[in-house]
């Protein structure tokens, strides 16, 4: 019974955000199935394969719910251009003196014309206070697609597909799809639906900004529970700045930064769509 009540304190806070999103999704309310980026790796692996460099990201997020509540989370990415496909690895944890939530993910990413696919073997590790470690094999996919050129995009992503559990209870399965439009690569509007099993459906709804060369200003909402976000990111050649602030009815307001480093550009680069 108390293992139960753990697992279900781990999908609720899944489900209002205690997994790791990257701060550039966060400050568009996590609506990010759509997003290409080099912290695709957190929010839809098809997203890795427009990456044109390959990168380190440095994320951490403060929670003001639980004193010594924090979230630290590292992406690289790799560029294969004999296969044509990229590698990614997204490391995340979430820990406190009682209880800890570690994740170690390795995804790949290939695409087809206007179609990106992404698979990620996701290593989940949960230890509790005086309960022990239990450990747990995921499996994630995700597609986008690219409906009207450099305009209109349709993203969907399904994360533990084939339901791993610990002690007979079900890690979170999320399922989740979203539009994005996008206006000159200045403007990006994003709706998404998610749905996890255990909650009810959240709509989310997100708007990045270039407001200036290399300057992005972030809005969104989400529901179910609500909660606003708002964040900046800053890009420079070689280094990605980003941060974001979260009002959430239940965990309170929540800071995260990220800084992503740019290591080595390829010669057939693809289109970065940021």
């Amino acid at each position: 019974m108390k293992l139960f009540f753990y697992v279900f304190f781990l999908s609720s806070f899944t489900a209002v955000g205690q997994e790791f999103s990257s701060t550039r999704a966060l400050g568009i309310g996590n609506a990010a199935s759509t997003l290409a980026d080099e912290w695709a790796g957190f929010h839809n692996p098809a997203g890795l394969r427009t990456s044109r460099f390959n990168a380190i990201g440095l994320g951490y997020k403060q929670t003001s719910l639980y004193e010594g509540s924090h979230e630290v989370a590292v992406a690289f990415v790799h560029q294969l251009p004999s296969w044509k496909g990229n590698t990614g690895i997204s490391i995340f944890r979430y820990g406190n003196d009682w209880y800890s939530n570690t994740s170690l993910a390795v995804g790949f990413a290939s695409e087809l014309a206007s179609v990106r696919l992404g698979g990620q073997l996701e290593y989940k590790q949960i230890q509790i206070e005086e309960m022990g470690v239990e450990r747990a094999l995921l499996v994630n996919f995700g597609g986008i697609v690219e409906l009207l050129k450099k305009q209109l995009f349709w993203g969907a992503y399904s994360s533990n597909i084939f339901q791993a559990s610990i002690r007979d209870e079900l890690l979170p399965v999320n399922l989740i799809t979203g539009l994005s439009y996008r206006v000159e690569n200045k403007v990006m509007l994003n709706l998404e639906l998610e749905k996890q099993h255990r909650f009810p459906s959240t709509v989310k709804l997100g708007l990045e900004y270039e407001i200036v060369r290399s300057f992005f200003i972030r809005t969104g909402i989400s529901t179910k529970p609500f909660a606003q976000y708002y964040g900046i990111g800053i890009k420079a050649k070689s280094i990605e700045l980003d941060y974001a602030l979260v009002n959430h009815t239940k965990l309170g307001f929540s800071h995260q930064v990220s800084l992503l480093f740019f290591i080595k550009k390829l010669i057939h680069a693809h289109e970065h769509h940021h």
